[in-house]
């Protein structure tokens, strides 16, 4: 083996600083858990713990906005990063792998051109804090793996990209979508014991009168499966059936919502196609959107029509 010169040879650290949480016991979880629930004066963490868990995870970039629409922070991106790192102190959030960010860029999320991209999602502590809130309602917390955290994490940022562009239209195509996380359209089946449906997300458009205009269920597919195909569309179609109106009125809706198919790779929208021609006739109505257009900011919907 060759042996390195001194201009090649590795530093004996990488530069950066370490914001990953302390190790808690269980015990210390609950605790931190309970004394920030009985002292929970800062709306601030409050709601950046609400969005983590109805998101599963955000970029800082995306985490910022959404908060500075609800609450009145300082304009200085410093100040919020700060009390970003404060929280992973607490153990009630934590960054992002490194790895799972280099994913998210593979699938086209546009780096910015300042700085590297910082993602967060809940840490222990932060998920005892939900349990607490009672947030997460009748459904378990489920744990997210690295693998699927990229999953989740280009799909809301794909959701909130396309609120924006839909307020950017011409005016009569402009419209005012409220988007919901994973968390918040999951279907827990208490009889059952088990979810029912867990779709990646909603989006509700409403006119800019205020006027409800569609409704679309997303279903984001990074990979090319066509099992997965079949029983999403399987599941999708029973959920028309008139017993599982109690599901759309959950979703606030008085109709069945459209399934939204963003989808990275063309062969995963012909699997749609070739199943639902299959199908002969399906009860559901589907669309798709590129995720590539999308991160573009272009913003097309089209239905799935049958190959012909």
């Amino acid at each position: 083996m060759l042996e390195p010169t001194a201009s090649h040879r590795l530093p004996a650290h990488r530069s950066g600083r370490s914001t990953n949480p302390k190790v808690l016991t269980t015990a210390q979880i609950s605790r931190l858990a309970e004394r920030i629930a009985n002292t929970d004066y800062s709306n601030l963490r409050s709601y950046v713990l609400e969005l983590l868990f109805q998101f599963v995870a955000l970029s800082e970039t995306t985490l910022l906005q959404l908060v500075k629409k609800q609450i009145a922070i300082s304009e200085n991106k410093a100040s919020f990063s700060r009390s970003l790192r404060r929280y992973i102190q607490e153990g009630v959030i934590q960054t992002i792998p490194g790895e799972t960010i280099k994913k998210v860029l593979r699938a086209g999320l546009p780096r910015p051109d300042t700085a590297s991209i910082r993602a967060y999602r809940l840490a222990p502590v932060g998920d005892a804090y939900v349990k607490r809130k009672g947030w997460n309602g009748v459904s378990p917390i489920h744990p997210v793996t690295d693998e699927h955290l990229a999953h989740d994490l280009i799909c809301a940022e794909t959701m909130l990209k396309m609120q924006q562009l839909w307020l950017e239209l011409p005016e009569d195509k402009r419209g005012l979508v409220d988007v919901y996380g994973p968390r918040q359209v999951l279907v827990w089946d208490t009889e059952k014991n088990k979810t029912l449906i867990a779709p990646d997300g909603l989006l509700i458009k409403r006119k800019v009168s205020g006027d409800f205009e569609r409704a679309f269920l997303v279903e984001y597919q990074n990979v090319r499966a066509l099992l997965q195909v079949k029983n999403k569309l399987a599941k999708y179609e029973e959920l028309t059936e008139p017993e599982y109106r109690w599901v759309w009125d959950f979703w606030g809706l008085d109709e069945m919502p459209w399934v939204l198919v963003i989808y990275r790779q063309g062969a995963t929208l012909q699997h749609y196609r070739e199943q639902i021609e299959a199908r002969g006739e399906t009860l559901a109505k589907y669309a798709c959107a590129s995720l590539e257009d999308v991160w573009a900011g272009k913003l097309s919907i089209k239905p799935i029509k049958m190959t012909s």
